[in-house]
C-alpha cells in the first residue's frame, strides 16, 4: 500500500469515530441556562419591581448576554444593558422602568463565560395580575439552539486533529525506533486538522453571538481561544522538532503529546466539566483523562494502520506488541472514566436496568467488553504472528473499529437522555384551538394557542379557502387582541410570520390576563383583506394535591404550586359538629416556609352557596397560619386559600375536604 493509501485509512478510523460521536455530542452541550429569578417566574407582585434578576447554571459573559422585560404589546420596559450582580457573576440584573397592573414576560440571551455555548428562553411574572400557567411556560420557552452544520464540523476536525497528534506521539515512543514517512504525513494532516477545527469552533460563536473580529479577543470567546489556540500553536513547534530531528529521535514525539495534550485540556477547561459547582479539577481531570486514553486507543490504532506496511518484519512485530499493551492499558481506563460519569448521573446501580439512560449505559458495558475480548484476541494470537503477517491483525482492528464505532452511538445516544437522577419535566398540556370564518365565507382560520394560558404563548394560524379547502397565500396576517370584561386593559396587536409549511406564526404575551379574549385576525391579500372574529378563554391549569395520612393523626394536604411552591393544609380534629382548626403553611422551592404578609381563607359549608370569611392567625413569624371553621354538618366543604408574601407575591389555592 502507498503512503498515501495508508494515510487516507488512518484518517477514515480517526474520523469515524469521532464523526459518530461527536454528532450528538455536540446538540448536548452545556449551556448557561435559568435556573432562579426575581421575581420567579409566575410571581404576582403588588407592586411594580425597581429590577428583575436571573441566576444562570453557568457564568454567563454580560457583554454577549441580554434580559429584556416586555409587555403585552411587546414594548421593551428594561433601562440599559444587563450587568452581573457584584460578587455574583451567575447573576444578571436589569433596572425597570415603572410598569402598570398585567403580565410582563422576561425574555434573556445568554453567551456562557465558560464554553461559548448560546442559550435562551423567558418566564411571565405579574403585577397586580397572575399569570396563570407561567410555570408551564418556563418548560415550552427556553431552549438551547441546535449548533450549525460549521460548528459540528469544527468540532469534529479539532477532535480528530489532537486524537492524531496525541495518539501518534504516544504510539511513536512506545512502539517504534524511527518515524515512518506515513507517521510524519499523519501528525501534519492531523495539526492541519485540528488547527482548522478550533478555528472553526471560534468563527461559528462569533457569528452565533454577533461578536465583531475587533471584539472578538477582549470577549470570553477570545478567552477560549486562547485556552486552545495556544497549546497548538506549541505543537506547531512540536510538530517542527519531530518533522526535522524525529526520525531518529523519541523527544520531539514527546513535545508532540505534551501539547496537543495541552490543547486537549484547554477544550475541557471550555467544557461542562469547568462548570461544576464543586469538585471542579476532579470533573476537568476525569475529562481529560477520558479524552487522553480514548486518544491513545484510537489516534494510535489510526497511526498503527498506517505504519504496519512500512515497517520490515522485525519492527511491525515490535510495534504491534508494543501498541497492543498500551491499548489494553487505555481501553481499561477509557471504560473506567467514562463509568465513573455515567455512575455520577445514574445515581445507584439499581438504575442501570431500570430506566432508558441505565440500559444504554450497559449496553456500552457489554460492547466494550467485547472489544476488550477482541483485543485480546489480536494480543495473545496475531500480534504474536505479526512478524510474518499483519492481515488478520489488520482485519480484527478493522472490526475494532466498527465496534468502537457503535459505542460512540451509545455514547451519543446517552448524552441525549436525560440521566436517571434528574427530574423530568412536567408535560405540556395541549393546545387552545379555535376556529373560525371571515363573515363573508371566503376564508377560514384554524388558530393554536399553546400553551393557551396568561402569559407567553405561541400562536399559530392556518388560512384556508372556505370552498376549495387549499392553503391562501397572505401578504400579511395579523392578530388584534381586546379583553372585553375589562377596558382598561389595552388592546394590542401581533403580527404572525409565514412558516415553511404555509402556516403563519409568531410568540407574544399579548394573552396578559386570565379569561375569555376577542381576538381579530386580520389576513391581508393585495387591496383585498379579510377580517376573522375569534373567542378564546384562556386555560387555568389544574392544581396537583397530594395527601397523606397516618393512624391517629389528621390528613396532610399539599397543594401543588407554578414556581415550585405549595400550601400545605390539614384539619384538626377533622370531624364534623365541632370546631374545627384549618392549618395552612405556605413552602417554598427548597421546602422552607416562605414568609407571609396576610393570608385569609374562605370556606363554602355543605348546602349553601355562599363563602364564609374564616377568622385567621398567625402561629409562627413565617408561614404558619390557623383558621376557625365554626361546627358544621358533615359532608364536602370548599375553602379558598390567599395570600401574600413580604415580597408582594400573591398565591392563591383551593381544594375540597369531606368531613364525616
Amino acid at each position: 500500500m502507498s503512503v498515501a493509501a495508508q494515510l487516507r485509512a488512518g484518517l477514515i478510523a480517526v474520523a469515524l469515530a469521532f464523526a459518530v460521536v461527536l454528532w450528538p455530542a455536540a446538540g448536548a452541550s452545556a449551556h448557561a441556562l435559568r435556573i432562579s429569578s426575581t421575581p420567579d417566574n409566575g410571581a404576582v407582585l403588588k407592586t411594580s419591581p425597581a429590577d428583575v434578576t436571573v441566576t444562570f447554571s453557568e457564568v454567563p459573559d454580560p457583554a454577549l448576554s441580554s434580559v429584556r422585560v416586555l409587555d403585552s404589546s411587546g414594548s421593551a420596559h428594561q433601562q440599559g444593558k444587563a450587568a452581573a450582580v457584584p460578587g455574583q457573576p451567575a447573576t444578571l440584573r436589569v433596572s425597570l422602568g415603572h410598569l402598570d397592573n398585567g403580565v410582563y414576560t422576561v425574555t434573556w440571551q445568554t453567551l456562557s463565560h465558560v464554553d461559548g455555548h448560546i442559550a435562551s428562553g423567558s418566564f411571565a411574572f405579574g403585577v397586580g395580575v397572575s399569570p396563570a400557567g407561567a410555570a408551564t411556560v418556563k418548560a415550552a420557552v427556553n431552549k438551547s439552539p441546535e449548533p450549525s452544520d460549521a460548528a459540528v464540523a469544527a468540532r469534529w476536525a479539532m477532535y480528530a486533529g489532537l486524537m492524531a497528534l496525541f495518539g501518534l506521539g504516544v504510539y511513536r515512543i512506545i512502539a517504534l525506533r524511527r518515524s515512518p514517512t506515513s507517521l510524519r504525513a499523519l501528525a501534519v494532516v492531523g495539526w492541519l486538522v485540528g488547527a482548522a477545527g478550533i478555528l472553526g469552533i471560534t468563527e461559528a460563536a462569533r457569528r452565533s453571538a454577533h461578536v465583531s473580529l475587533g471584539h472578538l479577543f477582549s470577549s470570553s470567546l477570545g478567552h477560549q481561544l486562547a485556552l486552545r489556540g495556544i497549546p497548538m500553536a506549541c505543537a506547531l513547534v512540536a510538530l517542527g522538532a519531530f518533522l526535522a530531528i524525529g526520525r531518529q529521535r523519541r523527544w520531539p514525539a514527546a513535545l508532540v503529546v505534551l501539547a496537543s495534550g495541552a490543547a486537549m485540556w484547554g477544550d475541557v477547561a471550555t467544557s461542562h466539566a469547568a462548570a461544576a459547582h464543586s469538585w471542579r479539577w476532579f470533573y476537568e481531570g476525569t475529562q481529560v483523562v477520558h479524552f487522553a486514553a480514548a486518544a491513545v486507543w484510537a489516534g494510535g490504532l489510526a497511526a498503527l494502520v498506517v505504519t504496519l506496511r512500512g515497517l520490515d518484519m522485525h519492527e511491525r512485530g515490535h510495534a504491534a506488541r508494543r501498541f497492543s499493551a498500551a491499548a489494553g492499558v487505555a481501553l481499561a481506563i477509557v471504560a473506567a472514566s467514562g463509568a465513573l460519569r455515567a455512575l455520577n448521573e445514574v445515581g445507584a446501580w439499581g438504575r442501570l436496568w431500570s430506566n432508558t439512560f441505565g440500559r444504554w449505559v450497559l449496553l456500552k458495558i457489554v460492547l466494550l467488553g467485547v472489544l476488550a475480548g477482541l483485543g485480546a484476541l489480536n494480543r495473545y494470537r496475531h500480534v504474536r504472528r505479526a512478524d510474518a503477517s499483519v492481515r488478520p491483525l489488520r482485519r480484527v482492528a478493522g472490526v475494532e473499529l466498527l465496534l468502537i464505532a457503535v459505542v460512540l452511538v451509545a455514547t451519543g445516544f446517552l448524552q441525549n437522555l436525560a440521566p436517571a437522577t434528574s427530574t423530568a419535566a412536567p408535560k405540556a398540556p395541549p393546545p387552545v384551538v379555535v376556529l373560525g370564518h371571515d363573515f363573508a365565507t371566503t376564508a377560514r382560520i384554524r388558530l393554536t394557542v399553546a400553551p393557551g394560558v396568561a402569559g407567553f404563548n405561541t400562536f399559530t394560524a392556518r388560512v384556508v379557502d372556505y370552498d376549495t379547502g387549499k392553503a391562501v397565500v397572505a401578504d400579511k396576517v395579523s392578530l388584534h387582541f381586546t379583553f372585553p370584561s375589562r377596558p382598561d386593559v389595552g388592546a394590542s396587536d401581533l403580527t404572525l410570520a409565514r412558516q415553511r409549511d404555509g402556516s403563519y406564526s409568531a410568540q407574544g404575551a399579548n394573552l396578559a390576563l386570565d379569561g375569555r379574549w376577542n381576538i381579530a385576525v386580520l389576513v391581508a391579500r393585495g387591496p383585498n383583506s379579510v377580517e376573522v372574529p375569534l373567542q378564546l378563554t384562556t386555560k387555568t391549569p389544574p392544581q396537583t394535591i397530594t395527601t397523606s395520612s397516618q393512624p391517629g393523626l389528621p390528613t396532610i394536604y399539599t397543594v401543588h404550586l407554578s414556581a415550585g411552591r405549595s400550601v400545605q393544609v390539614y384539619l384538626d380534629p377533622g370531624h364534623p359538629g365541632v370546631l374545627n382548626e384549618f392549618h395552612h403553611t405556605y413552602l417554598g422551592p427548597d421546602g422552607a416556609e416562605l414568609n407571609i404578609d396576610q393570608a385569609s381563607v374562605g370556606a363554602t359549608v355543605p348546602g349553601q352557596s355562599n363563602s364564609q370569611t374564616l377568622t385567621t392567625r398567625k402561629l409562627d413569624p413565617f408561614g404558619h397560619y390557623v383558621s376557625d371553621l365554626p361546627p358544621g354538618p358533615a359532608g364536602r366543604y370548599r375553602f379558598n386559600i390567599d395570600a401574600t408574601t413580604t415580597d408582594g407575591t400573591q398565591i392563591t389555592a383551593h381544594l375540597d375536604i369531606t368531613l364525616r
